[in-house]
């Protein structure tokens, strides 16, 4: 028989946050492969790795010390508000094209600073010759 627990959420979240964040630093190893043009986004991998482990650790020492759901809510806030504060540094991820409005691909999403719009490339038209926009 298990003891009675007094803070079910952060013992469900610690149970399973464990694999989002090594999936996390899996990312920013991958990343290491694309440095010259993803040093940002490797940058927001690493610091949202960094502030998962954090939420990660508080939800066990609540689990482990027996603390409240209410204690690890307060984490949980906090840990957004870290997150909305520092957005520019922790999400620099797009999903469209700034410059198109095209859906960006995998790569340019995860791998690349520019999203495939800049001299690094990586976009449809990234080996036309500077000023060709492909448009008549």
């Amino acid at each position: 028989m298990e003891p009675q627990l007094s803070a079910p959420v952060a013992v469900w979240f610690a149970e399973r946050i464990y694999w989002v964040f090594l999936g996390l630093m899996l990312l920013n190893v991958i990343q290491r492969k694309h440095q010259k043009k993803a040093g940002k986004k490797r940058m927001a991998t690493l610091l949202l790795g960094v502030a998962l482990f954090v939420l990660l650790a508080v939800a066990q020492t609540i689990n482990h010390f027996g603390g409240t759901d209410m204690l690890f809510y307060l984490a949980v806030l906090a840990f957004a508000a870290v997150v909305f504060a520092y957005r520019d540094k922790m999400w620099p991820f797009r999903f469209r094209s700034a410059v198109d409005g095209r859906w960006l691909t995998t790569n340019e999403i995860l791998f690349d600073d520019n999203h495939g719009d800049g001299p690094s490339g990586g976009g449809p038209d990234s080996n036309d010759p500077p000023g060709d926009d492909g448009h008549i």
